[in-house]
């Protein structure tokens, strides 16, 4: 009974190292994303990198991690965003917004609201901040208010 209890406890250990590990790379991953001194791409690279070179999942199971579809939306999603803000259409839509509102604050964060409660019965939700973010941005840039407090609001 004695060696089948210290056989049971041998075997968690591996586990529980491993289980250590992950957390001290996921703590590690964390600190250099808040301190912002690696960039996220690299931080979360590096972390995943760690993860296979110390054997706490296999390549594999790293590989199937990754779902492709959702980069794929993603990719799609940021090059048509990169299309219209070249084709003006942010701008259009600001200065058509500004000047429907004559420049109220208000009413603009009214108008934005609302154009984001649209889109997203329309688009997924990382779709729709791809499209409203630009125009905030262009909103705020033109009337020379702090962009962050339009963007957070």
């Amino acid at each position: 009974m004695v060696e089948n209890s210290s056989a049971l406890i041998s075997s968690y250990i591996p586990d529980l190292f491993n289980a250590a590990m992950a957390l001290g790379i996921l703590i590690c991953c964390y600190i250099w994303l808040f301190t912002e001194k690696l960039n996220r791409a690299v931080t979360a690279m590096m972390g995943a990198c760690l993860m296979v070179m110390f054997g706490i999942l296999t390549q594999d199971q790293a590989f199937h991690g990754v779902d492709f579809n959702t980069i794929a939306l993603l990719t799609g999603m940021m090059i048509i965003v990169g299309i219209a803000e070249k084709s003006g259409i942010f701008q259009y839509i600001a200065m058509w917004s500004v000047k429907k509102v004559k420049a109220n604050p208000r009413a603009i964060m009214v108008v934005l609201a609302i154009t984001t409660a649209f889109f997203s019965a329309l688009l997924d939700n990382v779709t729709t901040v791809l499209l409203i973010v630009p125009v905030t941005l262009q909103i705020t840039k033109k009337l020379n208010v702090w962009s962050l407090s339009g963007i957070t609001a």
